[in-house]
């Protein structure tokens, strides 16, 4: 059986993909399409990246049906993660300056973004669900919703890493295999 290639095994964790992506406070914009220009300007693209790109890729993603998970949160992401040929997971955290309407379910408007920019499908599904799962861990909901500190929220993260099931992060350091 062929061995996957590093990329496709990775299990990322989530300080990881935050520490690739990084934290933005006070992303400015007054509508969903200004936050995501102003979110993709920020991101730590690739040499090379076409960040018009990027920005098309995620606004297409958000008129096919809006990526707001509910309570001020949304998590924008390419529907086809390969297509922007990125090396390395990443999730980028963004805290709005003014929460915007992005067609949440519970009609709450969104002040908090999560991009997430993956190169392989598993990697991507791997981080939506890392997310969803910390979103329910009080420490890292309560980081996230105060916007605390680099620190703070990177160490929560850490904390939801570490709840993983003992399978899973056997696998991620065995590379997957």
């Amino acid at each position: 059986m062929p061995s996957s290639s590093p990329a496709e095994a990775e299990a990322p964790s989530a300080p990881d993909a935050l520490a690739t992506g990084g934290i933005i406070y006070r992303v400015e914009g007054v509508g969903r399409d200004e936050v995501l220009r102003s979110m993709v300007a920020s991101l730590r693209l690739p040499d090379g990246s076409d960040p018009d790109f990027v920005y098309e890729v995620l606004r297409a993603r958000e008129n096919l049906g809006s990526t707001a998970v509910g309570d001020g949160v949304a998590i924008p992401h390419p529907r086809h993660p390969l297509v922007l040929h990125v090396t390395r997971p990443s999730i980028t955290l963004g805290f709005l300056e003014t929460p915007v309407e992005f067609g949440a379910l519970d009609g709450k408007p969104v002040d908090t973004l999560f991009v997430i920019l993956t190169p392989t499908v598993r990697a991507h599904l791997h981080l939506l669900a890392l997310l969803a799962f910390g979103m329910h861990q009080s420490g890292f909901r309560r980081a996230v919703r105060q916007r605390a500190g680099r620190a703070e929220i990177l160490r929560e993260a850490a904390h939801v890493d570490s709840l993983r099931p003992a399978a899973e992060q056997a696998a991620s350091a065995r590379g997957g295999r």
